[in-house]
């Protein structure tokens, strides 16, 4: 769907999977990444550092992870 540019399908899509499992950074990652694409800047951000909180050993060892919160603002 991301390729596809079909934004607000993959949106509804990736959310529910974050919601289903607040600890899959893959969904976490790809659900910021719509949401920028989108230029939802802030709530992108806000996705990543929640999925960090939820998972912090796993996104400690999630480079794509730890190389997108060097880019969020505080």
């Amino acid at each position: 769907l991301l390729k596809e540019n079909r934004f607000d399908e993959a949106e509804q899509v990736l959310r529910a999977a974050v919601e289903q499992d607040g600890k899959d950074l893959l969904a976490a990652v790809m659900l910021a990444a719509a949401l920028e694409a989108r230029g939802q800047v802030k709530p992108a951000e806000k996705i990543l550092l929640q999925a960090e909180a939820a998972n912090p050993q796993g996104a400690a060892q999630t480079p794509l992870i730890q190389l997108c919160l060097l880019y969020t603002s505080d």
